[in-house]
Formats: structure tokens, C-alpha cells, sequence
């Protein structure tokens, strides 16, 4: 039996080259990938719930998460926290899935933002403060090139808030 795995998957934003998880993984020719596209490819369905916003998503994720559980709907899902009502995360074969949607970028050579993985066919923005707007506009990890329909209109919910936030903040 072989016990080369399919894949690696590496850290967040802060795991270099020099990680030895990765460097065996290129020494041995395995493919890695970040936590963001194993969320994409294995939790991620056809209708995809992202959670995003600066306070909340990780509780609005479970929440959701559990309420379609409970409704049967058995939808895939993740979130970056301990629920006390359900494991956090859950593969599914449904046409259902909720995702918590971080913004910040997927790694240290991938600077697009976590959720430009997840597909999102639903957004629910839980909040969005005054950092997370400069955030993506400093790092411009969001740019309408290339991108597919929903990562655009991701990108639309998000810029309308921020426009909002700099209205409000003018008076």
C-alpha cells in the first residue's frame, strides 16, 4: 500500500516555502494546495452560503450551518470556530454549503482573499467596519480582472458597504 498522500495542504498566510511539510511535499512531487482551495474543492456545492463581514461570520456560519442541518438540508460546512452545537465542519454530498468567508489572503505566494475560493452563490455580510474596506483596498486583493461572476459581486457588496461607511463617516 502506498502512503504517499493525494495532496498537502499548507498554513495560511504565514507559512513560507522553508515549512518542511511543504518542502517535502515539492521533494516528493505532491501537489499543494491551501486550506481555501481544499475548502473550495471539497466542502464548497452548487449553492454556496458565505458568511463574510468583520464581526460575526463565525457565528452566523454555525448558525446556519445548524438551522439547514436540523431542516435536513445535510449541506456542507465550515466554520473557524468551536460550536457547542454541532462539529464545525462537514462534508456533503447536498447542493448545500455555508462557509465562513475570511477575507484575508489565502497564502503567502496567493494574495487573493480566502473566500475568492468558495463560490459564493449567497452572500450574508454579517458587518463591515472601517478596517476591513482599507484592508482590501491597501492590499488590493480584490480586483474585477479575471474574476468570475460571483467573486464580482462579492466584490460589489463589499464596496457598497465601504462607500456607505465613508458616506456615514462625512457626516
Amino acid at each position: 500500500m502506498d502512503d504517499t498522500p493525494d495532496f498537502v495542504i499548507a498554513g495560511g498566510s504565514g507559512t513560507s516555502a522553508s515549512n518542511p511539510e511543504t518542502l517535502y511535499a515539492n521533494e516528493k512531487g505532491i501537489p499543494v494546495i491551501s486550506f481555501a482551495e481544499a475548502l473550495g474543492k471539497y466542502v464548497v456545492r452548487k449553492n454556496s452560503i458565505v458568511c463574510a463581514g468583520t464581526w460575526g461570520k463565525t457565528t452566523i456560519s454555525a448558525l446556519l450551518s445548524f438551522i439547514l442541518s436540523e431542516a435536513g438540508m445535510r449541506p456542507g460546512y465550515f466554520s473557524g470556530g468551536v460550536s457547542l452545537s454541532h462539529p464545525s465542519a462537514a462534508l456533503s454530498d447536498s447542493d448545500w454549503s455555508v462557509v465562513e468567508g475570511d477575507e484575508y489572503q489565502v497564502s503567502i505566494s496567493d494574495h487573493r482573499p480566502k473566500f475568492a475560493y468558495y463560490s459564493p452563490t449567497h452572500l450574508l455580510l454579517t458587518s463591515v467596519s472601517w478596517i476591513m474596506p482599507i484592508y482590501i483596498r491597501q492590499k488590493k486583493i480584490i480586483s474585477m480582472h479575471s474574476k468570475s461572476s460571483s467573486e464580482k459581486s462579492l466584490e460589489m457588496a463589499i464596496s457598497w458597504h465601504a462607500s456607505m461607511m465613508l458616506e456615514f463617516r462625512k457626516h
